[in-house]
Formats: C-alpha cells, sequence, structure tokens
C-alpha cells in the first residue's frame, strides 16, 4: 500500500519535532483500504455469480427410457441458477426453482422444441443471466402391436428398442426389410400357439396369401443388426409359386390369338362333262320315214373335284412362370444369449404350362364334276388333313433358396 502525501507531511513534522505520532492515523487508513477492497471484491463476486453463458455443453438433455414408445426427456443446466422458465414450442410449460433438473414424458421419435430462460437466485437479486434454445429429438423405437404390410423397401434405422410379438407380423410382400437396433425383444403372447404353418405364426413373412404378395414377383432382402436381444424369433422365408401358363383356348378368348375357323377351306368342285345329247328315234313313228339315232357323246370330260385344305395346328399353351426364390436373410446380434431364431424356407414352385388348342379340321374334298353317264367319271377331292394339337407350354422352373447369414446359429424350420 502506498504512503499518502499526507502522511510524508506529517513524517517530515514527526521527524522536526522528534516524535513519530502518526502511527495511530495509518492504522486508521489501513482499515478504510481494506473495507474499500472488501466491497470491491463483493461486487465482483455478484457480478461473477450473475455471469452466464448456457450452452450445449453445460445444458446436458438425456432420454430415459419409460414404457416401450415412451421416454422421460431430462434436461440439466449448472447450479448457479436460481430459477429456470423453460418453454416447449415456443409456448410456457413449466418454472422450476431450488433445483437444476426438469423431466418430461415424450413419444418416441418425437421432436422437441424448447427455450430456457435462466435467472440468478434471489438472494443475489434474481436478474436475468441468460438463455438457451435447442432441438432434440427422443429415440426411436419399432413396435409391431399389429400387422405390418410393406408396400415399398423399409430401412428401420437407429432404432433404440425393436419390439416383436408372437402374436403380430411383418409382412414384407417381396420388399426389402432393414432394422437396426439398440435392443431386439420378442413377447411370446400367451394362448398363441407357434405350431403348424410358420407363414402363419413367423413374426416375419416375406409372403402371404394377400394379392399385394400375389401381384409381384420381387424376393425380400432382410437384414437384422442389434447389440443385444431376448427371445425367439421365427422367420418365414417364402417364394411366391409361379403362376400356370393360360390354355390357348383362353388365349384366344382373350383375342391373345386370332379366331380361327373351325375348318378349312373346302376344295372347289369339279366341273360337269359337256355332252351332245344325239338324236333319239320317237318311240312311235312312222315307219315309211327313216329315222337313225345318234347316241350322245362326250364332248368335255368332267373335271376332278379339288382337295380340301389343310387345318392350321393348334396354338401353343402359356408356359408357367418360375416360382421365386425365398429371398436373402442377414442377422448379426451383439449379446444373444437369451435369444434364438428359427428360419422357415419355402422357394416357390414353378407354374404347370398351358395347354394347346385342338388344330383346325381339314377342309372337305370338292365333289367331282357329273359325267352325265357318258363321259369317263371324275374324281371327288380329298379331305384335307386336321392340324396338329398345339404344344403345351413349359412348365415354370421352382425357385431357389436364398442366402442365410447370421452369426446366432439358426434351427432351420
Amino acid at each position: 500500500m502506498g504512503i499518502s502525501f499526507r502522511n510524508i507531511m506529517l513524517l517530515g513534522l514527526c521527524v522536526s519535532l522528534g516524535a513519530c505520532a502518526f502511527k495511530k492515523e495509518d492504522a486508521e487508513d489501513k482499515q478504510r483500504q481494506e473495507l474499500v477492497e472488501d466491497v470491491h471484491r463483493k461486487i465482483q463476486d455478484e457480478k461473477d455469480t450473475t455471469k452466464l453463458d448456457l450452452k450445449s455443453s453445460n445444458v446436458i438433455v438425456k432420454f430415459e427410457e419409460r414404457d416401450l414408445g415412451y421416454y422421460d426427456m431430462v434436461i440439466t443446466w449448472p447450479d448457479s441458477v436460481g430459477k429456470m422458465e423453460i418453454y416447449i414450442d415456443n409456448n410456457p410449460f413449466a418454472t422450476v426453482e431450488g433445483k437444476n433438473v426438469f423431466k418430461k414424458i415424450v413419444m418416441q421419435g418425437d421432436s422437441v422444441s424448447y427455450k430456457l430462460r435462466a435467472y440468478a437466485p434471489s438472494t443475489i437479486g434474481g436478474a436475468f443471466m441468460d438463455e438457451f434454445e435447442d432441438v432434440v429429438t427422443a429415440p426411436k423405437d419399432f413396435l409391431v402391436y399389429r400387422n405390418i404390410k410393406l408396400h415399398s423397401n423399409l430401412k428401420a434405422e437407429n432404432i433404440n428398442r425393436a419390439y416383436f410379438r408372437t402374436d403380430t407380423k411383418v409382412i414384407t410382400n417381396g420388399f426389402d426389410f432393414t432394422l437396426n437396433a439398440k435392443s431386439l425383444y420378442v413377447e411370446e403372447i400367451k394362448d398363441h400357439v407357434q405350431s403348424g404353418n410358420p407363414a402363419q405364426y413367423s413374426q416375419i413373412i416375406t409372403l402371404d396369401e394377400s394379392s399385394d404378395s400375389l401381384n409381384n414377383n420381387r424376393s425380400s432382402k432382410i437384414s437384422i443388426t442389434a447389440e443385444h436381444a431376448k427371445g425367439r424369433l421365427f422367420i418365414a422365408m417364402i417364394g411366391k409359386n409361379g403362376q400356370n401358363g393360360r390354355d390357348a383356348t383362353d388365349l384366344i378368348n382373350l383375342n391373345k390369338y386370332p379366331l380361327l375357323p373351325a375348318i378349312a377351306e373346302n376344295g372347289e368342285n369339279g366341273t360337269d362333262g359337256i355332252i351332245s345329247p344325239g338324236r333319239r328315234c320317237p318311240p312311235t313313228r312312222n315307219k315309211d320315214v327313216q329315222c337313225e339315232e345318234v347316241p350322245p357323246k362326250c364332248l368335255t370330260a368332267p373335271s376332278n373335284g379339288q382337295d380340301g385344305k389343310n387345318g392350321i395346328a393348334g396354338y401353343a399353351g402359356e408356359d408357367g412362370e418360375s416360382g421365386t426364390s425365398t429371398g436373402d436373410l442377414k442377422i448379426n446380434i451383439g449379446e444373444f444369449q437369451e435369444f434364438s431364431i428359427e428360419v422357415y424356407q419355402h422357394p416357390g414352385v414353378g407354374g404347370r404350362g398351358g395347354k394347346g388348342s385342338a388344330g383346325q379340321s381339314g377342309g372337305k374334298g370338292g365333289r367331282p364334276g357329273t359325267s352325265h353317264g357318258v363321259c369317263p367319271a371324275a374324281m371327288p377331292g380329298k379331305n384335307g388333313k386336321d392340324g396338329e394339337p398345339g404344344k403345351n407350354g413349359k412348365d415354370g422352373a421352382d425357385g431357389s433358396r436364398g442366402l442365410i447369414e447370421t452369426n446366432v446359429r439358426p434351427r432351420i424350420i
């Protein structure tokens, strides 16, 4: 601490007088200086107390699991805040005093917009300190409470909890299904029998009997990844049976083939022979009048009838459709001590080829020309040959078994 001018003057006076009576006054100055410094310290402490910079590093948002589909959104902030006003979607929601934590129940996958307005403790005036706002998203759950039918590829990624039940299923309809989850659970529902047709009781089915499935020839690719899993998951990898080929008669009715006459063109008839009639004497005539009979004469012989046209071969039946593959399955589970999978594979069966139609009947031969009993007889035309029956369509090929890749030993059923 420096020496004041006044004290210097007093020091000179004391020296000139041979006395040092300034000691008492100097102690009083020191006390006053210490008091001023203490006030400055308190003011600075109060400023430091009310100074706050809210940011993502000191405003922490966590989500704690509740019942499936719900989470606790937990917000914490620095202890120095006396009162915190919380706004949700720009609307006042809650005011918290005396603690630095706030909880709100939210649904899985919800995006929550929040704002915090912080105030100093009331003991030091309760002044406004700072505000902070952000948007956070709750973890996503994939919950199969009812049957889900896919109409396009589905990627369920960054899932926290995936939940299946033994009485519901995901039907992929030949589309791809990707599931990436932290946890996977399969709950067994009482009185739901998991026996008989795997297509009925499996939790994931690539094909069912609905028209959605029957109108496409896709084969699903299923990929499931989870950090840990519990329960028994049934998967039915089913290929679509190929449709039977249509019979040629059906294709004719659908105007896929032109309709032919039942009988091919008949042969033309032969031309009649031409004769001179000759001359015959009347049966009663005057014997005095001479009559010389002239017999009929063939001038032009009759022609043969033309052969009938051969019938056209029948139309071929439609080829049967090939059955589809079961599709591919890939499963990777981190912890699977309480987890098992059973996979049913049934490739699609090829469809039967359609029947060919009967060949067209041959045309009838033309009749011979008339000989009039004078000309040589002509021959009738031959009937045309009946057309060969159409070939049956080829049977479709059976589908194949798809690839199964998993680090969990599957039971193939």
